[in-house]
């Protein structure tokens, strides 16, 4: 309140008489700019994910995703096969280790709370990291995958 003797008791709306909760209850409601962005940010959240998917796939090339080679995996395990065709196996699961220390940006996230999330005091380590990739440490894009250093 910035006026102690200002009380509002009731009001009108469309010409007819409202109560007090009526108003605190209109005035509870986010500005228009606000609500504006709420809608804009739920029509877009469906197609910036798919944004980010698409840009995984042209960085990797097309390549089809680690999962894949481990789902045909049971299938060569349950046909006899000589120890040196299950090797590949084994090295598509260490080549999909290193995505564990990785971070793909989000709405909203900052450089600081991605190095705090995993662990960092501050953003200075995951900065070096991403030397390549980040230019300004105020300005990270969504989309962008992030190697997170080992601590």
């Amino acid at each position: 309140k910035l006026n102690d003797k200002f009380e509002i008791k009731g009001g009108f709306m469309d010409g007819k008489p409202v109560d007090l909760a009526t108003i605190n209850s209109l005035a509870s409601i986010p500005p228009l700019p606000v609500l504006q962005a709420q809608v804009l940010g739920t029509m877009l959240a469906p197609i910036t994910g798919l944004a980010v998917v698409l840009k995984q796939i042209a960085e990797k090339g097309g390549e089809p995703v680690a999962a894949a080679p481990a789902e045909a995996a049971p299938a060569e395990e349950a046909a006899p096969a000589p120890a040196a065709e299950t090797a590949p196996a084994a090295e598509v699961v260490a080549e999909a280790a290193p995505a564990a220390n990785t971070y793909t940006v989000k709405a909203g996230d900052t450089l600081s709370a991605i190095a705090y999330a995993h662990g960092f005091n501050g953003w200075d380590e995951v900065l070096a990291a991403n030397a390549d990739l980040i230019q300004n440490a105020d300005v990270i894009e969504i989309g962008w995958v992030l190697t997170i250093p080992a601590k």
